[in-house]
């Protein structure tokens, strides 16, 4: 049985595990992509760094065949708040999209507060590579309009339980650590009970979800 961390600030995986590692730009030199077992990498400018300067630097990445992912990027209207910088957000997030595009692989999405111009972001671009929102905490009806619009969901420990249902029920439900200081099996272990079904059967689901449609085969 194989569990996959969909998105983790963590290095180090147990056996038997494949983890997307997301790098932070920011602490770049500390990182070296020499092989580590079922490790690989993301690689994108979160909403949070106002760096316009590393895109750059994300292009170089995203060509490298350790990183399978774009991201995180995204958009955050809770940060705009303080910053006021929702355009520059957005001009970034729309570079991400493009450069997914062009490298083929799938992004890892954080969002807040703006899942409805996400929606029509996608509308507008009808983007062929999937997305996926990392740590996903909304209510059902939000999911449901995700799942629609053929978002995936990444589930942690804190989440709404109808919603979890809804993208478990749509078969785009993935899961992830984050930066919790946690193995990924114990994530497991939490959504399978909440959705009373197996581990086996939730892990077998996802392997599933990343082979035939996050394009994941060739790494499980």
């Amino acid at each position: 049985m194989k569990y996959i961390d969909i998105h983790t600030h963590n290095r180090s995986t147990q056996a038997g595990t494949l983890a997307i590692a997301s790098i932070d730009l920011s602490l770049l030199k500390s990182y070296d992509f020499s092989y580590t077992e079922g490790v690989f990498y993301s690689a994108g400018i979160h909403p949070w760094n106002h760096d316009e300067k590393l895109m750059p630097t994300v292009r170089t990445l995203a060509a490298m065949p350790e990183v399978i992912a774009i991201g995180e990027t995204g958009l955050d209207k809770l940060e705009v708040r303080k910053y006021n910088d929702y355009p520059r957000q957005r001009k970034l997030f729309l570079e991400h999209i493009h450069l997914a595009e062009e490298v083929a692989k799938p992004m890892i999405l954080h969002c807040v507060k703006a899942h409805n111009d996400m929606i029509s972001i996608r509308r507008e671009l009808k983007p062929k590579m999937p997305w996926i929102i990392h740590g996903f905490r909304g209510k059902q009806q939000i999911a449901k309009n995700l799942l629609y619009e053929d978002f995936y969901l990444s589930f942690g420990l804190l989440y709404d339980k109808y919603a979890l249902s809804s993208a478990w029920e749509n078969r785009r439900l993935l899961v992830e650590t984050d930066d919790k200081p946690i193995t990924v099996d114990k994530v497991y272990e939490v959504i399978a009970a909440e959705l009373q079904i197996s581990v086996e059967m939730l892990a077998e689901e996802i392997n599933e979800c990343a082979v035939s449609q996050i394009q994941l085969a060739n790494l499980i």
